[in-house]
């Protein structure tokens, strides 16, 4: 199939489109919300401004497409291969990425609030300043990706792979990150007061001035990591393990905190912060 005989059977209210292939296609501007696209070959596609919302595109290719202000509400991209595809600014809300490819996507600033992603790969993709409250990333691939500036306010991270990531300034407020792993990662400034990171991997990450405000942290490995001028006022850290950790200046009214693997050198004195240990 070509472009001509794609719009001709669009315009003869043609909506079923799956399996087809069509690379470079032009589709800036149009309407395709609803159609049917699933498992077509559609890579390098211009997608700007397309509105797309309800949408089949279950394990459609897209790879290096452009879709900026892209409007794709409850969109379903199931198994869908959207590697180094551009979706800056777009709107994704309530979309499904489960077991999606995103490797090295760009969606900077793009709204994928609610969403299901379960699975998916993020890799080394650009997520700054994205708006994903409530967004469910549970066992997702998310290393070495530019999270910072971005707003995961009540999402799902349990058991995903944050590694060696760029969080600065990220808010995850109430966000649930049970089991997940940031090794390495940079959260200097980030807010995640009452957030779930019970077993959380969060060796070496940098948690300067970061609010980690009443965060359940039983269990974590936070091994080497700075956290100097956090906040972790009525934090719960029993058996988390802080060796090497690096505590000055933080704010540790009113958390609860086991000795077992603390760097006492490292630290002012347990009585001098109002910790709670218990016996």
């Amino acid at each position: 199939m070509d472009i001509q005989q794609f719009w001709e059977q669009y315009h003869s209210s043609q909506r079923r489109f799956s399996h087809i292939r069509l690379p470079h296609a032009a589709f800036c501007g149009a309407n395709l919300s609803g159609l049917d696209f699933s498992y077509s070959h559609l890579p390098c596609a211009d997608l700007i401004w397309v509105d797309i919302s309800g949408a089949n595109l279950t394990g459609i290719n897209l790879q290096e497409s452009v879709a900026i202000w892209l409007q794709g509400l409850w969109t379903d991209f199931h198994w869908a291969d959207l590697r180094g595809m551009d979706l800056s600014c777009a709107n994704l809300q309530m979309a499904d990425f489960t077991s999606a490819n995103l490797s090295r996507a760009k969606l900077a600033g793009a709204d994928i609030s609610d969403i299901s992603a379960q699975d998916a790969c993020f890799k080394e993709a650009n997520l700054w300043g994205v708006w994903a409250p409530q967004a469910d990333f549970g066992g997702a691939c998310l290393q070495n990706v530019n999270l910072s500036g971005g707003n995961l306010s009540g999402a799902c991270l349990v058991e995903a792979e944050l590694g060696w990531s760029q969080l600065l300034k990220t808010v995850g407020a109430r966000s649930n990150l049970t089991s997940v792993c940031l090794e390495g990662s940079d959260l200097s400034g980030a807010d995640f007061s009452f957030a779930c990171l019970q077993r959380a991997n969060l060796s070496a990450t940098n948690w300067q001035n970061a609010c980690l405000q009443s965060a359940d942290l039983r269990g974590a490995d936070l091994r080497g990591a700075d956290l100097q001028g956090a906040n972790l006022g009525n934090a719960d850290l029993t058996d988390a393990d802080v060796t090497g950790a690096d505590l000055r200046g933080a704010n540790l009214q009113g958390t609860v905190l086991f000795e077992d693997h603390c760097d006492i050198d490292r630290m002012t004195q347990p009585n001098s912060w109002g910790l709670g240990i218990p016996g």
